[in-house]
């Protein structure tokens, strides 16, 4: 890979491209996480079995498979991977993995055998240490800038290093890669490795592309993808606005800003080791907020970056620091959304938890720095309007039509904050009422049984929504220890009854009304599992003492002493949409009766939706 001076593309197979390599890769800090999981080492590994028949096809015989483009600056004894990362990392990942299984093979085959797998272990090291001529290990192949969080667990696996925990998102994701790759290297045969460990060196290739200036390689970074896991648009976004900065004439200092708090808005999208917020998803929902239009992600960059950018230079860095400050507020909410400087109300629980309704981030976003009154407004708005969307089965991806016609017609106009939140809530309101008379029509009647029998979420989901919304149940988020919250059939499911009796023509419309919202509701697992397949009339006394207002009610009134006021107003609520059905002679649980209860659930969730 001489080449000096000129932007040049070859494609060169994988000993010459690694293994006969002159130089180190290393890491540059503008470089993002190493974001490959087990998901692309699956993918790769598969790939590689296909084309090869599961490496039982003689290498001579194949084609070859080409493993995309890679960006590199030339910088005297190494080369700055611009574009790249992930394919080199898991590369040398393999390399490890194959030398690894190799040398247990060693130890293990008979000794006319011996030498032939010697040959075979001889130069796999070359693949993720740089040697000397006398095979002296030198240092990694791949370096990275201290600066990235990863480097370190990276090298320590290499060098075989013990107890090094991987200790960021990035970390984890280079074991898993390894260990995946580890895994299905062990399960290949003899000749199945052979073949393997020749098709990687010889058959494996990549179109390296190279450049002398850091700008030109940019230049390249935008117009290439990598293999498997395109770059994030994010990735170009960031570049181009290094370029708009550059050309400005911006010096060091302005960049040095930009470049932390882009790193920084990225890293407070980290929200655990194991957990973090899509890139591409938040810049979404950034863009709905602040300028009411939906962009499919493989248009972000697009949006940034027409004829004439969206974002001017002198913008760049004020921009990046509403990223970062929005961020945060963002990571707090998907980190603990009942307790955030956003609201602390149990509606933002309800919405992120029970709901799932991520999609609602942009109508929050609007409204971050609002005062709190009006902050609480428009979540219950988002709360009522995402219930309406979930009960009356109107796809979720509704949500990013509908919103974003929404915030754009309050960018137009020269409101107050007030006066956009009047808007906002009016609109939802009447998306709202739309969907209405769906939820009481679609509900009573709707088999929420999954594909094993057993209740959809969609249920569970409802009833979690009445319980804490409508009842004010604080159980629902704050489960006791040692507990869960389950679904309880009223009318068990193994329970051999008598389908006159309960109202069923046949065995077939009995099965169908078992999963119906009016035959379902919520207990503590311990107290279901105590209840086996008992009867309705075996039921009352545990129902009776339950913590879940929901299952309560069906067999006694909710009571208060209080007279008057906001509680006595509240459990006259509950009493009238959830009434009990349990009469003094009352033994059964009929179909009749999950009809009626199936109906007031249904008008119940009209009624929250719409608060009318």
């Amino acid at each position: 890979m001489d080449t000096k001076g000129e932007i040049r593309s070859e494609m060169n197979n994988l000993t010459e491209v690694i293994l006969n390599n002159d130089k180190t890769f290393h890491i540059p800090d503008f470089q993002r996480d190493f974001v490959w999981k087990s998901g692309e080492a699956e993918d790769l590994f598969r790939d590689f079995k296909e084309d090869t028949n599961d490496f039982n096809i003689e290498t001579r015989n194949l084609q070859g498979y080409l493993l995309g483009n890679i960006v590199l600056i030339d910088d005297s004894d190494r080369w700055l991977v611009v574009d790249g990362q992930q394919r080199l990392t898991t590369l040398t990942l393999m390399f490890k993995a194959l030398y690894e299984v190799f040398k247990k093979k060693v130890s293990n085959v008979s000794p006319e055998n011996h030498f032939e797998w010697i040959q075979k272990l001889a130069d796999l090291p070359k693949g993720y240490y740089k040697l000397d001529d006398a095979g002296n290990i030198l240092g990694l192949l791949i370096t990275h800038e201290p600066s990235l969080p990863f480097g370190d667990y990276y090298k320590a696996l290499i060098r075989d290093t013990k107890g090094v925990e991987p200790r960021f998102q990035s970390d984890e994701n280079i074991d898993e890669v390894y260990n995946t790759i580890l895994e299905e290297i062990q399960e290949l045969s003899d000749d199945q490795l052979f073949r393997f460990n020749a098709y990687l060196r010889t058959k494996v290739k990549l179109i390296v592309t190279t450049a002398s200036s850091q700008a030109k390689a940019f230049q390249l970074f935008e117009v290439l993808n990598d293999r498997g896991r395109s770059l994030e648009p994010l990735d170009l976004i960031k570049n181009r606005f290094l370029k708009q900065l550059t050309n400005a004439g911006y010096g060091g200092t302005d960049v040095g800003e930009f470049t932390k708090n882009w790193s920084d808005f990225l890293n407070n999208l980290q929200i655990s080791k194991r957990r973090m917020i899509k890139s591409s998803t938040f810049m979404k929902h950034f863009i709905i907020a602040e300028f009411g239009e939906n962009v499919k992600q493989e248009k972000l960059f697009d949006f940034f970056h027409k004829e004439e950018p969206r974002i001017a230079a002198n913008e760049i860095i004020p921009f990046s620091r509403k990223l970062l400050k929005i961020s945060r507020q963002y990571q707090e909410i998907e980190k603990q959304p009942a307790s955030n400087s956003y609201s602390k109300h149990q509606n933002m629980f309800i919405l992120f938890r029970i709901l799932g309704l991520k999609q609602l981030h942009p109508l929050l976003m609007k409204f971050y720095d609002s005062k709190q009154e009006i902050k609480d407004r428009v979540l219950d708005a988002a709360v009522r309007y995402g219930a309406s969307i979930l009960f009356s089965y109107t796809q979720t991806n509704t949500i990013e039509k509908e919103l974003p016609q929404l915030i754009k017609k309050i960018l137009t106009n020269d409101l107050t904050e007030d006066e956009q939140a009047e808007i906002i809530i009016e609109d939802l309101e009447k998306l709202i009422e739309k969907r209405r008379k769906t939820i009481e029509m679609i509900i009573p009647t709707k088999d929420f049984a999954n594909a094993r029998g057993t209740a959809q979420k969609k249920a569970v989901d409802m009833l979690k929504f009445i319980e804490l919304y409508f009842n004010n149940n604080t159980a629902i988020k704050s489960v006791p220890r040692g507990k869960r919250i389950s679904v309880e059939h009223i009318l068990s499911r193994s329970l051999n009854i008598n389908l006159d009796e309960y109202g069923y023509e046949n065995h077939e419309e009995y099965r169908e009304y078992l999963n119906r919202i009016g035959n379902l509701t919520l207990l503590y697992n311990v107290e279901n599992s105590s209840l086996g397949n008992s009867t309705f009339s075996e039921k009352i006394s545990a129902y009776e003492k339950t913590d879940f207002i929901i299952t309560r009610t069906i067999v006694k009134k909710v009571e208060t002493s209080v007279k008057g006021g906001k509680t006595a107003k509240s459990i006259d609520l509950i009493n009238e949409y959830q009434p009990r059905y349990v009469t003094k002679n009352k033994r059964i649980w009929s179909k009749e009766d999950i009809d009626r209860r199936g109906e007031n659930i249904a008008k119940l969730v009209s009624y929250l939706v719409s608060k009318k």
